[in-house]
């Protein structure tokens, strides 16, 4: 599971195949709480305290288009 994102105790994850979440999304963590979000910024699954959650929201939409090409990359489409 390659991170894309790291800041203090919060990081960005892709990865593989997994059932329930379909579409291109992330798995952002921090603090023993984690969030599912796709690459157009809606959360998917779980939560996060309010500012991480602005950021992993604000840095995911900002770089939607290098993750795009890596959840290609990753998941072989």
């Amino acid at each position: 599971m390659p991170t894309y994102y790291r800041n203090g105790s919060l990081w960005i994850e892709l990865r593989g195949r997994e059932g329930g979440h379909p579409l291109p999304h992330i798995h952002a963590h921090c603090d023993g709480q984690s969030v599912s979000m796709a690459l157009d910024g809606t959360v998917l699954d779980g939560r996060i305290r309010s500012d991480k959650l602005k950021e992993v929201k604000n840095w995911v939409t900002r770089n939607a288009d290098f993750l795009k090409s890596e959840w290609r990359r990753i998941h072989g489409v």
